[in-house]
């Protein structure tokens, strides 16, 4: 019998979306998005805050009559049980999730991490990352799509 401390849980991961263009998750809607992005730091400008590129993505959504919610309260459940409420920038469609940040460096380990959380729950499955800190838009995609979770031995 293996004792449990020689057990190690495989986890899955986020990964870049590099699927040809004519096969993306939900390809026109993400391009609506990131016009929406450039729109807001063409009309912002550039070096503002997070909150200021945010409540101007959210006017423009309106705007465009877009289905986006601003921080909407997503449970994150272990094992059927709330353990924490996250809250993602926005949520498009009921599914799509975009973290907006507006930092004056690249994207990194941390953002990912951060919605790798948010796409957990079963409904979600494709996150932008976006970032209008920079001179210009950075967007990524990320999709997440586990392989089941699994035992194996050390």
């Amino acid at each position: 019998m293996t004792k449990p401390s020689q057990l190690a849980i495989v986890s899955p991961a986020v990964v870049q979306d590099r699927t040809p263009s004519t096969e993306l998750l939900c390809k026109n809607r993400t391009e609506q998005l990131i016009r929406g992005f450039f729109t807001v730091q063409n009309e912002v400008g550039l070096g503002r805050s997070e909150e200021a590129y945010q409540r101007a993505f959210e006017i423009w959504a309106m705007e465009q009559n877009l289905p986006v919610l601003s921080k909407p309260p997503s449970p994150l459940n272990i094992h059927e049980h709330e353990a924490c409420i996250l809250y993602p920038d926005f949520v498009a469609w009921h599914d799509l999730i975009i973290e907006l940040n507006a930092l004056p460096r690249k994207l990194g380990v941390s953002e990912d991490l951060q919605l790798f959380d948010y796409l957990r729950p079963p409904t979600s499955r494709l996150g932008l990352i976006v970032n209008l800190g920079l001179d210009r838009v950075y967007v990524e995609r990320r999709i997440y799509d586990p392989p089941p979770t699994r035992l194996v031995e050390n």
